[in-house]
């Protein structure tokens, strides 16, 4: 009976470990048999590609696009649609080198026709053919002259004589140009008979004459220079009396052709006229004027209705100057806000615009705390506030603009000592416009959707105000290179928290500021191969601040991860502004500083949407894909490393709901 049981026994145990090493076997054979290639395919007309294998879900995930003609079976991609956005002529104008947008939108290149379209309004017409015999003449200059004597640091006027007794000017200057970079500096100088035209693009007007040169020849990194034809070739009708009449060069004829090595066309180009104002000249009875003027341009914030430059981050009378260089009115109490200037009021707290009633009260306090214990000097000073705080909130009572108060900076938000090399260190001055670098987006396209890249880099302006003994010190630095530190430092004035450093920046301008003050204006060096301003330290380990009626979740792929700054996300012009309070920006500065290098560096970014009842649970996210910085400002706070604030502005090339 023993002998029998231990029998079974064995059996059972036999079939028992069988079994489990079927099972083992099985789900062995089952994990294994997982797809972690990803490869792309299509199926019921979307083509699934770019896909990734995401571990701790086991699965793939893939980008997606729609198939207007299916799916085709023997390449497992998207029936390729026929060719479409042709090249056609109409109204004078000829669209070519067509391609599609990401939303099926045609895209061209133009050329205007100088004898309009074809019958066929297929390309440009052809010139007419004369019906009288034609006789070539050969116009050439014969006389050159600069009125600045050929300095390339001084503005003046070349005037070419051609040989036809006509004659030519050329100004020197700073203009836009819409089909090239905004700040432009156009040089002429004399070249024997000729002129040869020398264009900076990378400068920023304002500096340009003054400083030791505004444009170099063959310096292709910052610019380049093209020689203007100086033979043109007429065809003019004879007349009767086999007499020859020739007339003024036509704009046409003279016009450059300039082409930038490695640079993307633009979605639209315009014609390629020269943009400076030029005047030709031709004898009494065939006088003719052609003139070409663009308007000016203001590279460090807008342009008001007076033409005059008003600085990002200045207001005028009900308006400010935004970071996008657009003149914009000034908010309402109650509305969202990430700086003073942006309202009425001039007082941003708590992302949101609050009445100058409320810092009445707040002034009221302190007057009472003045009148109490303060002199007779203190107590006119406090009038002067609260008077200037009538005006913000009520409106002067007399026919005059209202003058410009920005209560954040009375409040000594932006006071800050600096160090400048040679005058001398801790010296208390107010920011104005402080750290901010522009990044140039170049348009571009891919096969299905935008792809810009990023171009040149600007540093703007450094702009602080001072009222002290070192004036004077200060002031011989005009027109000469200047090393200066911001320091900003803890509530013990001795802690540095970290401190922004120009190197080498010029003293380009001495303005008079607001009470008294003189305002500083130092404008970064023209040529560099080290970035002359940079921050120490560079980057720190970001620490959260979340407001959860306001922040976002934000996440950048190598850069910073589960921060909460204030997020607006624009998909239609595809932009996304961030503001970071200082403990919360960790190394985004470190990023932003690739790109003023020269170091492509795209990236991917999620924003994540909480409920603000329940901050911990998620309402919506969305993914950006090619993402890069094309704005960074420091722009107010410089007195307290807690009140600073960093604004970036990214651009993407496109999004998805994160699934």
């Amino acid at each position: 009976m023993k002998k029998r049981l231990f029998i079974f026994v064995l059996i059972f145990a036999a079939l028992c470990s069988s079994f489990v090493f079927a099972t083992h076997n099985e789900s062995t054979a089952t994990a294994s048999s997982v797809d972690t290639s990803c490869n792309s395919y299509c199926d019921k007309s979307v083509y699934y590609f770019r896909g990734y294998y995401n571990t701790a879900a086991q699965k793939c995930y893939y980008l997606s696009q729609q198939c207007s003609l299916g799916c085709d079976k023997a390449t497992n991609k998207c029936v390729p649609e026929p060719a479409k956005c042709s090249s056609y002529c109409s109204k004078g104008v000829y669209y070519y080198r067509g391609y599609a947008g990401i939303d099926g939108s045609c895209f061209y290149s133009k050329l205007q026709c100088e004898y309009g379209c074809n019958d066929n309004g297929t390309v440009c017409a052809s010139a007419p053919i004369p019906t009288t015999p034609v006789i070539t003449a050969t116009i050439t200059p014969v006389n050159c002259h600069d009125s600045d004597g050929n300095s390339t640091a001084t503005s003046g006027t070349v005037t070419v004589t051609y040989s036809d007794g006509t004659t030519r000017a050329y100004n020197d200057g700073c203009r836009f140009h819409q089909s090239y970079n905004p700040r432009v500096v156009s040089e002429y100088v004399c070249d024997d008979t000729r002129v040869d035209k020398l264009r900076q693009l990378d400068i920023d007007c304002a500096q340009a004459y003054g400083s030791s040169s505004s444009c170099y020849q063959g310096d292709t990194r910052l610019g380049y220079c093209s020689n203007i034809p100086v033979t043109t070739t007429q065809v003019t009708p004879v007349t009767p009396q086999d007499e020859i009449s020739t007339q003024a060069p036509e704009e046409s004829e003279i016009s450059e052709t300039i082409e930038i090595p490695e640079e993307k066309e633009t979605a639209i180009k315009v014609d390629e006229q020269d943009e400076t104002e030029e005047t030709t000249e031709v004898p009494e009875e065939k006088k003719t004027e052609i003139t070409a003027i663009q308007p000016d341009s203001c590279s460090i914030g807008c342009l008001d209705q007076n033409n005059n430059c008003i600085p990002v981050g200045i207001r005028i009378p009900g308006k400010y100057c935004d970071i996008d260089r657009e003149i914009k009115p000034q908010l309402n109490s109650g509305i969202s806000c990430n700086n003073n200037y942006e309202c009425g009021s001039n007082f941003c707290a708590d992302g949101k615009c609050t009445a100058a009633g409320f810092m009445q009260k707040i002034l009221n306090f302190f007057g009472w705390i003045i009148n109490i214990f303060g002199g007779e000097g203190d107590k006119e000073e406090a009038k002067e506030i609260a008077e200037e705080v009538r005006v913000v909130e009520e409106g002067s009572k007399e026919p005059q603009p209202a003058p410009i108060v920005n209560l954040g900076q009375y409040f000594t938000d932006n006071i800050v000592n600096v160090d400048i090399e040679g005058v001398g260190e801790d010296i208390e001055v107010m920011i104005i416009s402080g750290p901010t670098v522009e990044i140039e987006q170049i348009p571009g396209f891919t096969q299905t959707h935008p792809d810009d890249n990023p171009g040149r880099a600007t540093l703007f302006p450094l702009v602080f105000e001072y009222d002290g003994a070192l004036k004077t010190e200060i002031e011989l630095y005009k027109n000469l290179p200047i090393n200066l530190t911001i320091r900003v430092k803890e509530l013990d004035h001795e802690t540095v928290a970290f401190s922004w450093y120009y190197r080498q920046y010029m003293l380009t301008d001495v303005q008079p500021g607001f009470e008294g003050r003189s305002r500083y204006t130092l404008t970064a060096p023209l040529h560099y191969t080290r970035v002359p301003m940079f921050r120490d330290p560079s980057g720190i380990n970001p620490q959260m601040s979340r407001n959860p009626e306001t922040d976002s979740e934000v996440e950048i792929s190598g850069v910073i991860q589960d921060v909460y700054p204030v997020v607006e996300v624009n998909e239609t012009a595809r932009k996304i502004t961030l503001t970071f309070d200082y403990v919360e920006a960790g190394g985004i500065w470190d990023w932003v500083r690739n790109f003023v290098q020269g170091i492509p560096d795209k990236r991917s970014m999620g924003v994540i949407q909480n409920d603000p009842a329940n901050p911990d649970r998620e309402l919506s996210a969305r993914n950006y894909y090619e993402v890069w910085p094309i704005w960074y400002s420091q722009s107010e706070g410089f007195s307290l490393p807690q009140k600073a604030k960093e604004k970036v502005v990214l651009t993407f090339s496109r999004s998805e709901e994160r699934r």
